[in-house]
This record gives C-alpha cells, structure tokens and sequence, in this order.
C-alpha cells in the first residue's frame, strides 16, 4: 500500500477509540439487542431444571410410588402429577434414572465444545458470522426438540444445541465488550446479568404456567424469533476488522457509528480526506503480519500460553470460572431439593440475581474488579460452607433457603464480573479464543456439578458444600496476583499487551 494510506489506517485504533469513548445512542443500540440475546441463552441452558423433574409416579403391577424389586414394571407406570416432563415421557425413573444426569452432562459438554471451538472460530472469521450461525442453529434445534420422539435424538439434539448456545453466548459478550467504551463496560456486563436473570425469570412463570415439556419448549422459542429480527443488523466489531487488516471495512463502521450517534463532526475531516484519498487505493496485506487475517488459531493459542502475562491471565481466569460454574450450578441443583414450590423459588432466586447483578455495578465501579471478585469468591465459599452444615444438621426452611438464594445470587454475579474481567484482559487478537478458553473450563465445572452433589448422600452432607466452598475460597484468594483493569483501554495485539502487563 502506498505511504499516505499506511499512515492513514495506522491512525485508525486510536480514531476507533475516539468515537467508542463517548457511548452514544448507535451503541445503547447495539448493547440491547446483544444482551437480549442473554435471555435465549438463560432459558435454554436451565430450562433442564424443569425437563428432568420427576413427578410423583406408581408403578401399575405393585400400586405403590416406588419401583419394583427388579427395577422394572411390567405393566408400566402412572404418573400422577399435573406434569408432563421428559421424565414421565420416556419413563426415565428406576432403571432408566440414569438417563437423566446424562441429559445434563452431554448438553454442557456441547457447551464446553462449542465455548472453545466458537471461541477461535471468531478470532478466525469475525464476530458477528459466529454470533448469527450460533442463533439461528440454536433456534432450529430447539423448535425441533418439541417434535423428536426419540430419546437418543433427543439428547443428541440437546447436545449440538448446548454447543451453538455457549458459541451463541461467547461471540454475544466480546462483541458487546469491544461496542463499549471503558467506563461503560461494567454496566453493559450488568445489563448483560440483568437479562440472564430476566431469562431466568421467564423460564419460571413459562414452566408454572405450561406443564408439557413439548408445548414449554415452542413457547421458550419466542426469545429466538424476536432476536432473529434485528441481530442481523448489528455491526462488525471495529476492532476486529482493524487487526484482521480489514481496515477499510473497519473505518466505513466507525463512520457509520459516528454518524448514528449523532458527532459525525468529530470524524466528518478523517471521513473526507478518506473518499477523497484513500478508498480507492488498494490496500494489500503485509504477508509478514502476525496480525492479519491469517493469524491461526495455533498462533492464538501460541501467543496465549507462551506471552509471560497472558498465560498467568488465562490460568487464573479459567480456573476462576471453572469454580465459579460448579458453585453456581451445583447451588442451582441443591435448590430444588429445598423445601417450597420449586417455581416460586426458582423465581426468587431469578429476581435475587437481578438485585445482586445491580449491586455488583456499583461494586465494581468503585473497587474495581480484583477487590470485588476476591471478596465475592470469599464470601460465596463462606456461604457454601454454612450451607452445608445446615442442611447436615437440619436447620428450619427459612435458614437454608435464604443462605442458598444468596449464594446462587452471588455465583451469579461472579459469572459476568469473570465475563467483564475476562474480556480486558486479553488483547483484541485472542480476546475470542480466551474467551473460549474459559468458558470451556467453566462448562467442566458444570458437567461436575451433579456428580459432587450425590457425595452428600453416599460419604457426609457438608461434603458437597463444603468441597465448593474451599475451592471459592482458594480461587478468591487467586485474584491477588491478576492486575486491575477498571477503565483501562484495552490492547488490540499482544505487543500492547505486554507494553500494559509485563
């Protein structure tokens, strides 16, 4: 490329910077048809809660609500609950209970794949590409799960649906966080948490009021449909295009988010000396570049654990998230074993998660991140603990719900503070396979979360908790050695990373 448009595109980051610094109207824009789509991820990765749950059922040849001593019923059973799940549809109690953990075990598995897979697929071809596949595929999938009769399709279907939810939910969050400008990412993760919790919310008064698994999961679709007629329209993340060396398609959305949010004036002269002496000249990659768009995902993956700073970023982060998924699931599995209607306390913790993801703003705001998750983790595992001796000693209703509702509160904010984190510590150019990264870790903890639950009836029952509650407390006590990134521009490449961190 010629001298004057090196010079030009050189500038770009910085101009980019400019007109994302002061969050206008475009990005309000763009940060709510993104964190709508929080809502479809919520819905479909809890909606599990309400599939396996096993109503009251007798077994025909022996009239009595237990199955028969070979573990079988000839004749069949009766379930006479209000409740039409998959449970009562396939029959999945006595010797084919086991069936039902394996339902959760290989959805989160399709999450753990696909965090990682849909991670580097969006440092390979763009965010959005990845961001509209994941949506409509998940969509698909889940209106066709009301219409399978099979239970080996069913599972299969609900694993390749957990795979293009978490990608679905990976290429949502970075594009959100590189749309908003640094002091503006914390509320953006909380408005992201906010619509999780509204998601949650959702799913418990759909789930009260339609008892057939099948007609539940046509009405849960309708999130789908509405984010299908306006996701499209989102933008390119700027960032990416930059690095990737598509500067040109880079700077016409920068005017373009200029323009809609009303202070064209501040690019109008970079606009014109641009028709005027740039579009037109051909702008050839540097072959040498390991920024371009032929940057692998070997070099990503390279530079991730081989940069002194970002390998201790991403052992940390990922072993957070990992422990944070396990709490956070592990205490949303407990829940329905409490006393009370599972649907009201479901919601509650819904509306509760909604508090805390508000109160963690403010938090993070002005403590900013390291403080605030170090104490978070710390308490959690506090709470963990005291759960535990509770339910081991038989503590009244009221103690043990109000000590898990705060806890599931509490893992729920720590989920977007990791997100929010997560995404300012790792420069442009891996941002997307970083971010896979842990989320794949943190999809380990959840596939986990049912198995460490069981030790309570099997070894002791401060056990489960008690092993949640150590893990937060070691995982809290690692955040001291990860920097504060509260309204610090983030790096594009790894080069100002290092410039940053090391």
């Amino acid at each position: 490329m010629s001298e004057k448009v090196k010079v030009f595109y050189e500038k770009l980051p910085k101009l980019i910077d400019d007109v994302i610094a002061p969050m206008g109207r475009f990005q309000y824009a763009i940060a709510f048809m993104l964190c709508f789509n929080s809502v479809i991820v919520a819905k479909e990765t809890v909606v599990t809660t309400f599939y396996s749950y096993q109503p009251n059922f007798s077994c025909k040849n022996l009239k009595a609500n237990q199955c028969s001593p070979n573990g079988t019923c000839t004749d069949g059973y009766d379930f006479d609950d209000k409740d039409h799940t998959v449970v009562s549809e396939w029959s999945l109690i006595c010797n084919r209970e086991y069936l039902v953990p394996i339902i959760s075990t290989l959805y989160f598995s399709g999450m753990a794949i696909g965090s990682f897979v849909c991670g580097l697929i969006s440092d390979r071809f763009g965010r959005k590409p990845t961001l509209l596949l994941c949506l409509y595929a998940q969509g698909v999938i889940g209106l066709s799960l009301s219409i399978v009769y099979d239970i080996n399709w069913f599972i299969a279907l609900r694993f390749l649906q957990g795979f293009f939810v978490q990608g679905l939910l990976t290429s949502i969050y970075v594009l959100l966080m590189e749309y908003c400008s640094p002091t503006k990412r914390t509320i953006a993760g909380m408005s992201f948490e906010i619509m999780w919790a509204v998601g949650l919310i959702y799913l418990g008064g759909v789930a009260y009021a339609v008892r057939d698994w099948r007609d539940l999961q046509l009405v849960l679709a309708i999130p789908t449909i509405v984010a299908v007629t306006w996701t499209w329209l989102i933008p390119e993340s700027m960032q990416w295009l930059c690095t990737n060396d598509r500067k040109a398609d880079a700077f016409k959305v920068c005017v373009q988010t200029a323009k809609y949010n009303g202070n064209y004036s501040s690019i109008e002269v970079e606009h014109r000396y641009w028709l005027e002496n740039i579009e037109k000249e051909p702008v050839v990659c540097n072959s040498n570049s390991t920024e371009n768009n032929t940057y692998s995902a070997k070099e990503i993956l390279r530079d991730i654990f081989t940069t002194r700073c970002l390998k201790k970023h991403i052992f940390i982060m990922a072993s957070t998230w990992f422990i944070v998924s396990m709490c956070y699931y592990g205490i949303l599995l407990f829940i329905p074993s409490m006393p009370g209607d599972r649907h009201i306390n479901f919601i509650i913790g819904g509306l509760f998660e909604m508090f805390t993801s508000t109160s963690m703003y403010f938090a993070l705001a002005k403590f900013g991140r390291t403080k605030t998750t170090m104490v978070c983790l710390c308490l959690n595992g506090i709470l963990l603990v005291v759960i535990g001796v509770c339910s081991s000693y038989g503590a009244v209703a009221v103690i043990q719900i109000t000590t898990a509702v705060l806890s599931r509160g509490i893992a729920s904010a720590l989920i977007y503070v990791n997100f929010v984190q997560g995404n300012e510590l790792f420069p442009t150019i891996t941002r997307g396979c970083a971010s896979g990264i842990c989320g794949l870790l943190g999809k380990f903890g959840t596939v986990l979360a049912p198995f460490v639950l069981p030790l309570a009836k099997h070894v002791s029952p401060i056990l489960p908790m008690a092993i949640l509650g150590i893990l937060s407390i070691l995982s809290g006590l690692a955040q001291y050695f990860l920097p504060e990134t509260l309204n610090i521009q983030t790096p594009n490449s790894v080069a100002d990373a290092q410039k940053i961190w090391e």
